[in-house]
């Protein structure tokens, strides 16, 4: 009796560690397919323009972005479309931004220097 149990205790221990060796394969493997995290980037803005609490006209101000200052971006993404200050062009994606405050904020892209995104490569 005490051999068949001895055997069947081995059969549980390699059955126990064949499931945590698959587990910790699973989860290595997981790690190395994730995404990279986003390196947020520095935009500076060229013109006045409010922060919203979403990338959309409608959305309620959070903040606002001044000329010449600079801001913590994030990603940028689609919403309503902004005429660019002092021109009939209108740009619809935009910028969102790690507030001083503390959460985050969104300002269309028509306000930053650079391209239509402040620079920002990163698409939300």
């Amino acid at each position: 009796m005490e051999r068949n149990g001895h055997l069947g205790a081995g059969r549980a221990m390699r059955r126990t560690l064949a499931l945590a060796s698959a587990g910790v394969a699973l989860t290595a493997a997981a790690l190395v397919g994730a995404a990279p995290a986003m390196a947020n980037t520095t935009v500076t803005a060229w013109a006045h323009g409010d922060v919203k609490a979403g990338p959309g006209n409608g959305e309620r101000t959070v903040s606002f972005v001044n000329p010449g200052f600079t801001y913590d971006a994030i990603c940028w993404q689609y919403g309503d479309p902004v005429t660019i200050p002092g021109s009939s062009e209108q740009n619809s994606k935009w910028v969102k931004l790690q507030l001083n405050s503390g959460g985050e904020g969104w300002v269309p892209g028509a306000y930053l220097r650079g391209n239509d995104t402040g620079g920002v490569p990163n698409r939300c």
